[in-house]
């Protein structure tokens, strides 16, 4: 790896330790490891300056970077550089690409031709596979991939993983399961992500009231702490204060 790939990758993991640390969505780490330089200028616009310059127009210039960033204008180079040098690296940046672009399909191929060889195990590449196939809505293929990246990599992100998990039980009907996977992760979680969306399941579920406790408690740890971690969780802070206006 050269001088600059090196920097790339120090960037990259110095932004999904401060998303973890801080508590960011776990929508961040997939930015940063999806588009890893513009990623990470992306989370360091939006989410580090505004906290380090207290500045709300910095966060509005984040905002606008966001929209008007088009992640899937760089495909053809991206090709090309596959037709040039058909290596696992330029594979994964590939599929990455197409992912960007919301082109599951082509992703899902892509990632699938990097898990040969030496890399037939690779955990990163398995985990944004499973990732890929939830975003595709298929669901039946997430969850195995999730259970043969747990198999071989029990120690690999799982805080992500249990996420999906969790998401992929939902999304294919298996209430029961996704609301016992996400019961497990509230108690560690460092952010109200996992806990917003129990909560949320649990409306689905019928169960109102103990969604509403979980409610609160988001708003009333929202009231406790630091200005920027309630910027951070401000979706979900939001989304908690909103689904319990609606229960009133």
């Amino acid at each position: 790896m050269g001088t600059v790939g090196g920097l790339i990758v120090l960037l990259q993991v110095i932004c999904a330790v401060h998303a973890v640390k801080s508590g960011r969505g776990s929508q961040w780490i997939w930015i940063i490891v999806f588009v890893p330089l513009v990623g990470c200028a992306v989370y360091l616009v939006v989410e580090v300056l505004p906290g380090l310059r207290g500045s709300q127009a910095v966060r509005r210039v984040g905002a606008d970077l966001v929209a008007v960033i088009n992640p899937g204008r760089n495909l053809r180079e991206l090709e090309e550089a596959v037709e040039i040098s058909d290596t696992v690296k330029n594979r994964q940046m590939l599929a990455r690409g197409y992912v960007a672009a919301k082109r599951y399909p082509e992703a899902v191929a892509e990632y699938e031709r990097c898990l040969q060889g030496v890399f037939k195990d690779d955990a990163c590449t398995m985990l944004e596979l499973a990732y890929v196939h939830f975003l595709n809505h298929d669901y039946g293929q997430a969850k195995q991939g999730i259970q043969q990246l747990k198999a071989l990599h029990p120690g690999f992100r799982p805080a992500e993983r249990n996420l999906l998990t969790a998401r992929t039980l939902e999304e294919s009907g298996d209430l029961d399961g996704a609301l016992a996977e996400y019961e497990g992760m509230v108690r560690t979680s460092s952010g109200e992500e996992t806990r917003c969306r129990y909560a949320m399941l649990l409306e689905r579920a019928g169960q109102a009231e103990k969604a509403r406790q979980i409610f609160q408690e988001i708003l009333a740890r929202a009231r406790r702490s630091p200005g920027y971690y309630r910027r951070a969780q401000k979706p979900w802070i939001d989304t908690a204060r909103q689904r319990l206006r609606g229960t009133t």
